[in-house]
């Protein structure tokens, strides 16, 4: 009989991690099965996430609801930020050093006064009989993290007042490494994970007493030795992930790739147009994308009916990654006519003038699209209007000027033909 651990198989969840479900044989062998399954998006922590991604020694805390004071940390010492540990993270180094010294400044008044999750990456933590403590507050019922000791080599061991000592062994090794404790305050549980999986499982006899007036170091604790090694993705949630979501952050640092996106675009065809289109086009990330348009063009990949004007894209991928772009979609300027009116013309007098336009896309063309010349007149292509009028009085036809996009603009016009001098020199007394 499996005498199964008490959250749920990290098999059934949505990641693209190879998730791991561990099961207990009679109280003694491990049996593991893992198998990939499909990306989710990654939940952003609370209280504290750094990326190690920056110069300098502020690092940003990207956390969704940073406690006050606590939006930039402070790196000190020689520790070091920077890197690259994997496409999306960068790492923070350190060399065993005083953590007097050498640690992150959180300005964090440490307090955990139910569920939470911690979560981070090492790599490169040499052998040695050395304690290395990478984050804790002693001010905070000496909650910490350490290596060696009563820990053993190559393990990462979690302690505090009130907390049943928490091993996720085989993770503080030169390879790197993902270790996630998970405490469940409604089962009183500290669950331990090891890239993703879930490899411990230890009840807490009392409720841990996680709260102190600061400082929450990370990379160090207390003036003990600090981190050896490199840390990445340092993440501190207010509330307790699921099987699903540990191994779906492992991951999203394993395999995503940066996600950003240009757009192409086709401007509209004629002035004041809505056959303007913009499409998106997404680079790095984890498909499946999902797209949004603003101020208007829908949800596909490519936004359909536009008018002219500057259209922004939202690319979302499977991991819950964004990047925005522009499309600047533009219109021709109007064909406007320069000629709105026409001299006179004389009866069996030849006549020459033009109509001209500007604006649209191209060279314009002209033709009448409506009304009647008088016989004896035609309009040319070129906007010439000539010949011999035969028959005089007021004409009035539409002239429409044509660009090379086929946009079109009509004109009205009239045309006077004098025949006063027949009516009277040969009609008259």
């Amino acid at each position: 009989m499996f005498e199964t651990t008490t959250r749920c198989p990290a098999g059934i969840v949505e990641s693209n991690a190879v998730a791991q479900w561990t099961a207990r044989i009679g109280g003694g062998l491990l049996l593991a099965t893992s198998f990939a399954v499909s990306a989710a998006p990654v939940p952003v922590p609370e209280i504290l996430h750094y990326k190690f991604d920056e110069a300098g020694t502020t690092v940003t805390n990207h956390a969704s609801a940073p406690p006050a004071g606590t939006e930039t940390g402070s790196i000190l010492g020689s520790l070091v930020q920077g890197g690259s540990f994997s496409a999306i993270a960068g790492e923070l180094t350190g060399t065993g050093q005083s953590s007097s010294s050498d640690y992150v400044n959180t300005n964090w008044v440490t307090s955990l006064p139910g569920s939470w999750t911690i979560s981070f990456f090492t790599s490169a933590v040499p052998a040695s009989s050395t304690l290395w403590y990478i984050f804790g507050d002693v001010n905070a019922g000496g909650f910490r993290c350490f290596t060696n000791g009563v820990a053993g080599p190559n393990n990462w061991i979690l302690r505090g007042t009130g907390i049943t000592d928490v091993y996720v062994n085989g993770a503080a090794v030169t390879a790197p490494h993902m270790t996630t404790y998970v405490y469940d305050q409604s089962v009183n549980t500290i669950y331990g994970y090891l890239d993703g999986a879930l490899v411990t499982t230890v009840a807490q006899s009392g409720a841990p007493a996680i709260s102190g007036p600061g400082p929450f170091k990370v990379g160090g604790y207390s003036t003990s030795s600090g981190l050896n090694g490199n840390m990445a993705d340092y993440r501190l949630y207010s509330h307790a992930l699921t099987d699903a979501e540990v191994a779906n952050l492992y991951a999203y640092i394993t395999t995503q790739t940066p996600l950003t996106t240009d757009t192409s675009h086709v401007d509209v065809t004629c002035n004041g147009g809505t056959d303007g289109t913009a499409t998106a086009i997404p680079t790095g990330g984890t498909p499946p994308f999902t797209y949004s348009w603003s101020p208007s063009g829908g949800t596909d990949v490519t936004a359909t009916g536009l008018v002219a004007g500057t259209y922004t894209v939202t690319v979302t991928d499977d991991f819950g990654d964004t990047a925005q772009a522009d499309a600047n979609v533009i219109e021709p300027t109007a064909i406007v006519f320069s000629t709105t009116t026409l001299p006179d013309a004389t009866q069996f007098t030849a006549y020459s003038t033009s109509v001209a336009a500007s604006g649209g896309t191209g060279s314009i063309t002209y033709a009448q699209t409506g009304g009647t010349l008088p016989a004896g007149v035609t309009l040319a292509s070129d906007g010439t209007l000539a010949g011999t009028p035969t028959e005089g009085g007021s004409f009035t036809f539409t002239v429409t000027a044509t660009d090379g996009n086929s946009c079109g603009a009509p004109m009205d016009f009239t045309l006077l033909v004098d025949d006063t001098i027949f009516t009277n020199g040969f009609d008259g007394p």
